[in-house]
């Protein structure tokens, strides 16, 4: 079953010339091959722009949209609106991901439409790295339980079980799909919880696992 699923990977882009032929490159070298790859150029003045349409020109797995300068938030929605996989994933144009990232979350799924497959972030600073766990412990969450878990350990918490990055998850995309009305676009804050929060409540199967399979890198501003 899991080799039938199509995968969306969704790259909000703006300005990240330095680093995105380095995050495109991590995606399309996934060895889970079923994917297409949305990249979501929020208006950028660098050279993001042309560095998306090579991607598109040497990979018919990537798919270009130039747009205004709307903000984060409207770019990964509206990159969810044009794409086609059953499932989603969200990759910041400055990170990239393991190669067996997306293979290893779908190994995870089971085609439950309110699903979400939860990894792990390595923290990139320029000299070394750092793990940032999910604090729920790896395993398979579903019906009471799960009611239990977001009811009592997550509503209300600021150290939460389960992190809020919309990164370094796969989730279906019904739970997006569902809970997207939700999404302030004028957020630029802690906009991951603008989606996350909603549709963990609404999920029905969560699965935390062990690996770090999203490098998330630090600036210095």
């Amino acid at each position: 079953m899991q080799r039938e699923i199509k995968v969306s990977v969704i790259v909000p882009i703006y300005n990240v010339e330095k680093y995105l032929s380095q995050c495109i490159e991590s995606i399309s070298q996934q060895t889970y091959q079923k994917i297409e790859i949305v990249l979501v150029d929020d208006g950028s003045t660098d050279k993001s722009r042309g560095i998306c349409d090579v991607f598109a020109n040497k990979d018919s797995r990537v798919r270009v949209f130039h747009k205004k300068n709307e903000g984060l938030v409207s770019s990964w929605i509206f990159g969810t609106k044009q794409s086609t996989g059953q499932y989603l994933c969200y990759v910041d144009g400055d990170d990239w991901i393991d190669p067996k990232m997306i293979e290893q979350l779908v190994a995870e799924v089971t085609g439950n439409n309110h699903e979400m497959i939860c990894s792990n972030i390595l923290l990139e600073f320029d000299t070394a790295n750092m793990e940032k766990r999910n604090q729920l412990q790896a395993g398979v969450y579903e019906g009471d339980e799960l009611r239990e878990i977001l009811k009592n350990k997550v509503l209300g918490n600021e150290e939460r079980l389960i992190m809020a990055s919309r990164c370094t998850k796969l989730i279906s995309r019904q739970l997006i799909e569902d809970n997207i009305r939700y999404c302030n676009r004028k957020i630029q804050m802690g906009e991951d919880l603008n989606i996350i929060l909603p549709a963990l409540l609404d999920c029905e199967r969560l699965v935390i696992v062990n690996q770090c399979f999203y490098h998330y890198r630090q600036h210095d501003y």
